[in-house]
């Protein structure tokens, strides 16, 4: 909303000026009237709930009386830094606008720019699908504005006009956001409302309301970047026994903690490269005194001024918790939201991770019924390499301690390199089976386990564990070299569960049994059938694989019986080697052990450990003398 249009005008008549005041009036109302859509629209799919609270179920708002909040409507300061009137008219936003949102007084908001409309999407469907009526969106540019505007997503204008490409952690732009969001909290808070901050990376699956209600003394809490839980119920963290590494990735902001807020504004303000979570760690820290006996685990933070609670790990999820850890279900708890944080390879690494948990709801049909069908295995993960995996000496953090784990890693990677290079011949989209490792990762040297997270070994764990997702799978192919492109599409472990699937997908399966030997069944197998059943001999070229699997255009799913021995290569020397060329870069390092003299302690994975000779990423040279073996480094 222009600015200009409050510009008073005390030169002008009487008569005039109420003229131009009522103009202006019916200009602000059709303006809010265009910028607050009616949620009665398709959202990727999913209908926004149909009936907001405010409009049938509290036709009576309630303002708080609440002091802090009443004091803040009062100031009248023009800077963007501070409550007042400005403030909200810089967003087009007004007291009774956001209480009818907000009837309950507590607004989600997140932001984004074009970049995560996806993410944005997917943000919308669980909030909407947990219950969740009151919330926003913050657009960073004017082209997710629209997007969202056209799907009747509650949004506001944080006129930023950022680029609508991946604004990159650690730019301008990206330090710009961080202080944007909290100006946007600050207009919000002045009109006496609590704000529920999420990244958009995150999901929600039940409604936390009730959670925010158990903590009234509470001026804000905030989630951690600690990996256990200090407690066995589900209440506020001990923050003596996990210390106060606060991640902003959800906060919330009771009214109380205005003058909070405008301290934290004031701090980002001076510094355009200052990170809003570190600032907000350096201003809630001024002060910070545990309180050992209060009873809801609350804290003094902000020289005395404000209680405190960090959210409790099992339920605010972080990455390593839902998707590594699975502590909710351990301790029986369903947890309120998940955060895509630990995870090793950006916004392609955890869109992976959402779509193996079934939290990913914004893909197209398509991706459930590709053209050219699916590629699958029966994964061989031998129970020796499994029990050998794990770190014999969990008080050491020596490469000899990691070789069982690297073992059984190699294995895999065996398999899933020959999977990708039949998925490459028969053009295929290839489905990736859960993968198990003997050992955790981390980006510091440990044991197996991180520090105090009590797992048993071996686990499950994500793809991003030994792959670089990032490469597979870019989120912007300009940034990599045109010649290690991808070409080879694939998708999660949990794929043919999912149930967005298609009968038809799992109901034209071919099973491809791979014989020991060249000694196949004598019979002649039948690919006409649905679910049929093909032998086929071992250690096969693409040419030879095509040629003993033909008529495949009725079978959208094929699952070979084993990945062991059964591709020998392309029988073009030349395409083989573009092929090596383009995935060799796809193996993941695992970190770490302790560094030694100049090497770090972190080991290159290699898909092409066991092919004799082969030259790594690195140059390193293997063969039938020098074969692979586990060495730290290079950076």
């Amino acid at each position: 909303m222009s600015r200009a249009l409050f510009d008073r005008r005390k030169k002008l008549p009487t008569t005039t000026s109420s003229i131009l005041i009522c103009i202006v009036a019916c200009f602000v109302v059709l303006y809010l009237a265009a910028s607050f859509k009616s949620p009665r629209t398709e959202c990727s799919g999913r209908k926004l709930r149909e009936e907001w609270r405010y409009s049938a179920k509290n036709p009576q708002l309630h303002v708080p009386t609440d002091k802090v909040a009443l004091a803040a409507v009062e100031l009248n300061n023009a800077s963007l830094s501070a409550p007042g009137p400005k403030l909200a008219e810089f967003y087009g936003l007004t007291r009774d606008q956001l209480w009818r949102m907000a009837p309950d007084g507590y607004l989600h908001i997140t932001s984004a720019n074009f970049h995560y409309l996806d993410w944005t999407l997917n943000w919308v469907n669980h909030i909407t699908e947990a219950g969740i009526t009151s919330f926003i969106v913050g657009c960073m540019d004017e082209r997710i504005l629209l997007e969202l505007n056209a799907r009747g997503v509650p949004t506001v204008d944080m006129h930023m006009g950022v680029s609508t490409n991946d604004l990159g952690w650690g730019s301008k732009d990206f330090y710009r956001s961080g202080e944007e969001m909290v100006r946007l909290n600050l207009a919000v808070l002045q009109f006496g409302i609590t704000v529920i901050v999420q990244d958009i990376d995150t999901v929600w699956l039940r409604d936390p309301m009730e959670f925010w209600e158990r903590y009234p003394r509470a001026d804000l809490f905030c989630s951690s970047d600690h990996y256990f839980s200090t407690t066995k119920d589900d209440g506020l963290e001990d923050s003596s026994k996990v210390g106060t590494v606060a991640n902003t990735g959800l906060y919330v902001l009771r009214p109380s903690a205005l003058n909070f807020t405008k301290e934290w504004l004031e701090t980002l303000a001076t510094d355009k490269l200052g990170w809003e979570q570190s600032t907000f760690w350096d201003v809630y820290l001024q002060g910070y005194r545990h309180l050992p006996d209060d009873p809801d685990r609350l804290f003094e933070v902000y020289r005395g001024k404000l209680l405190m609670g960090l959210l409790p790990n099992a339920v605010f999820t972080s990455g390593h918790i839902y998707f590594v850890q699975h502590l909710p279900k351990k301790m029986g708890y369903d947890p309120y939201l998940v955060h895509a944080t630990f995870q090793y390879y950006g916004v392609t690494g955890k869109r992976h991770r959402m779509r193996d948990a079934f939290l990913w709801t914004v893909d197209p049909p398509e991706y459930y019924d590709t053209p050219g069908g699916y590629l699958a295995w029966d994964f061989d993960v031998p129970a020796d390499l499994l029990a050998r995996s794990p770190a014999k000496n969990l008080t050491s953090m020596e490469l000899d301690d990691v070789l069982g784990h690297l073992d059984l890693i190699n294995h895999q990677l065996t398999q899933i390199r020959n999977a990708l290079s039949i998925a490459k011949a028969l053009n295929r989209t290839l489905i990736f089976n859960e993968i198990w490792c003997g050992q955790d990762r981390w980006w510091n040297p440990h044991t197996g386990l991180l520090p105090t997270v009590e797992m048993e070994l071996p686990f499950v764990c994500p793809l991003d564990y030994i792959l670089e997702v990032s490469l597979m799978k870019p989120e912007q192919k300009a940034d990599f070299d045109p010649e290690l492109e991808p070409y080879i599409d694939f998708r999660e472990s949990s794929f043919l569960q999912n149930e967005r699937l298609p009968k038809s997908v799992l109901e034209s399966e071919l099973r491809v049994e791979v014989c020991d030997s060249d000694d196949c069944p004598t019979q002649k197998d039948s690919t006409s059938s649905k679910r049929a059943t093909v032998h086929i001999p071992p250690n096969l070229t693409d040419v030879e694989l095509k040629a003993a699997l033909p008529n495949l255009d009725s079978h959208k799913l094929l699952r070979f019986s084993s990945m062991r021995n059964t591709f020998r290569g392309f029988q073009d020397p030349e395409e083989g080697a573009a092929f090596e060329k383009k995935i060799m870069y796809w193996a993941a390092l695992w970190c770490c052990v302790l560094p030694v003299d100049d090497l770090p302690g972190h080991v290159w994975l290699d898909l092409f450990h066991d092919v004799l000779p082969h030259t790594d990423r690195h140059g390193r040279v293997w063969n039938e003398t020098h074969k692979w073996v586990a060495v730290q480094g290079p950076d």
